[in-house]
């Protein structure tokens, strides 16, 4: 009995040695035990002293510059936080353990060079600690999670899908997320593109685990992201009022939403427009439903570009929730109608807003969810969705999978005027003797929608046909403006389809002209101007070309 104790607080006693308070001193410990020889003393290899204080040794791994030319020339950092494959360091150690991570010649060898080699775990734990954002006193993971799961195995992971082909687009990934059993949680990831140029996406296909929740992209407003930690950030709010980390937030802009595997390709002629040096947020929810497995949670999300100037259109998404304050579950069943209004009425009352993509969200207490056109006079219109369908809307199941809802892709867009809106109607059942209200687990609720769509006149998208209101006084000449809003230069693009005097003008919200841009005749076909805003103030402005008789106006937003 008496040496079973001593084996035991000898063990408790590495333990504590091996896994410290924060992973910082687990890394630091790993390098000293691994590294050392190399990378030690006054003048190690590389130049790189693994083996320092802490606070030392922080200071020269964070966001320090390597003395490799090659490394130097591709922006890479000792450790760059946030991202594990712009790591020199992480990469030199990574050693075939992540599919993007292949180290050039130019880059020298694997590391460690002396056999002393890391373990996967021990990799994996460097790399968990980089992808919160290497904090210096924080701990990410417990280590024997990782242990446990190189040693013993999980859940499934998922099949990486093929990339795009070069000069096709490329690919994006999140991971490895490690849940124990039963855990849940909801993530927050800053995910640089680094894209010199504008880009047009036709196509996301997005493969990721069978137990998420959902799966939301979403774009950052131009400069907006500078503001924001690095990192994978675990989220506790929806808003972005305590100042924690958000999912939905005012300077972002959801691209799309997923609740499942799915390929997105978008209508011939529409696309997304990314300007130059994106940043878009990953929002990732996830629960392992294993009792016994640790599960590997991660996301791949091919993105297929194409020439910039194919579209006709820009697709717009959001993801539009009811007033958290308004969401009571109590005891027994509930129901909520929820009409959306305002947000459309943003694109000007007389705007026609056309629906692609539609698909409710709840949780667990959901059991309906049904979507209404809404009549001038503020009465139930169409029913254009309806809750009980199966995921990918072909039949009608008779029961509501708030697990799977449906997701309604309108073949031929349904349309509607921006002042007239939409009515949700929701349907709950609460068999506790509580009150839910609005969270982010599945415990909690939550009543919104996923939503893709155009906005104007698009009669001239190939083989498609405008369905739920009458089109009347379409213009036939076209206008766009790329990037908008804006804080720089923007494109105006306008389309004649005869030859005419055209005036292109800038308006004031009061009413005066502030830039005449074009006066005089042009011939029938595609124009473009390249507007430098400078010299007006931040604002929204109405930009308006008259060809002919026909007049068609286009709103500007400058930061």
């Amino acid at each position: 009995m008496k040496k079973q104790l001593i084996v035991l607080l000898l063990s408790c006693l590495f333990s504590y040695e091996l896994y410290a308070v924060n992973t910082f001193e687990d890394v630091a410990k790993i390098f000293e035990t691994k590294c050392a020889g190399c990378h030690e003393g006054n003048n190690p290899q590389g130049k790189l002293n693994l083996v320092q204080p802490l606070d030392d040794l922080y200071t020269h791994l964070v966001e320090n510059i390597p003395t490799n030319p090659h490394a130097i020339a591709q922006g890479y950092r000792q450790i760059d936080p946030g991202y594990p494959e712009r790591s020199f360091l992480y990469r030199k150690i990574d050693d075939g353990l992540y599919h993007n991570i292949n180290l050039d010649d130019a880059e020298g060898n694997a590391m460690p060079t002396n056999g002393n080699k890391l373990t996967d775990a021990e990799k994996e734990l460097v790399r968990q600690w980089i992808l919160h954002g290497a904090p210096k006193d924080r701990k990410v993971i417990d280590p024997q999670i990782l242990e446990d799961y190189f040693a013993e195995g999980g859940s499934p992971r998922v099949e990486r899908p093929d990339p795009p082909a070069e000069g096709e687009g490329f690919q994006m990934y999140l991971g490895t997320i490690y849940l124990e059993p039963g855990e849940e949680r909801e993530y927050i990831y800053n995910y640089e593109l680094n894209n010199p140029e504008p880009i047009e996406v036709y196509r996301l296909d997005t493969r990721m685990n069978q137990q998420s929740h959902h799966f939301i992209l979403f774009k950052f407003d131009e400069g907006e992201h500078l503001d924001e930690d690095e990192g994978l950030e675990e989220i506790t709010t929806l808003s972005s009022i305590t100042g924690e980390a958000v999912a939905v937030s005012d300077d972002t802009r959801m691209v799309s939403a997923w609740a499942y595997s799915r390929n997105i390709p978008l209508p011939e002629k529409v696309a997304y427009r990314w300007p130059a040096n994106t940043v878009l947020k990953f929002n990732y929810h996830i629960k392992n439903y294993s009792e016994t497995s640790i599960s590997p949670v991660e996301v791949y999300v091919n993105v297929y570009t194409q020439p910039v100037g194919t579209a006709l259109h820009e697709m717009h998404s959001d993801f539009l929730i009811m007033d958290p304050g308004d969401l009571l579950i109590r005891p027994g069943a509930n129901s909520f109608e929820w009409t959306q209004r305002n947000y459309f009425n943003a694109w000007g009352s007389n705007d026609s807003v056309h629906l692609w993509f539609l698909g409710g969200h709840t949780h667990q207490l959901g059991t309906d969810f049904d979507v209404f056109k809404r009549n001038a006079d503020g009465s139930y219109g169409e029913q254009i969705y309806e809750g009980f369908y199966n995921f990918d809307y072909s039949f009608n199941q008779g029961f509501y999978d708030y697990a799977e809802p449906p997701i309604r892709i309108f073949d031929d867009f349904f349309s509607f005027k921006a002042r007239d809106g939409l009515i949700m109607h929701g349907e709950f059942m609460n068999p506790t003797d509580k009150t839910v209200t609005f969270g982010l687990t599945t415990e909690d609720e939550m009543f919104g929608i996923f939503i893709q769509y155009l906005v104007g006149d698009i009669s001239n998208l190939p083989g498609q046909e405008v369905t739920g209101i009458e089109e009347t006084d379409a213009a036939l000449s076209q206008l766009s403006i790329y990037p908008n809003p804006t804080n720089g230069p923007s494109v105006f693009s306008y389309v004649i389809p005869q030859a005419a005097n055209v005036q292109l003008e800038i308006f004031n919200t009061n009413g005066q002209r502030v830039v005449l841009i074009q006066q005089g005749s042009q011939t029938a076909g595609n124009h473009q101007y390249n507007f430098q805003q400078q010299d007006l103030p931040s604002g929204v402005y109405m930009v308006q070309m008259t060809a002919g008789t026909e007049i068609v106006t286009e709103k500007l937003i400058i930061h």
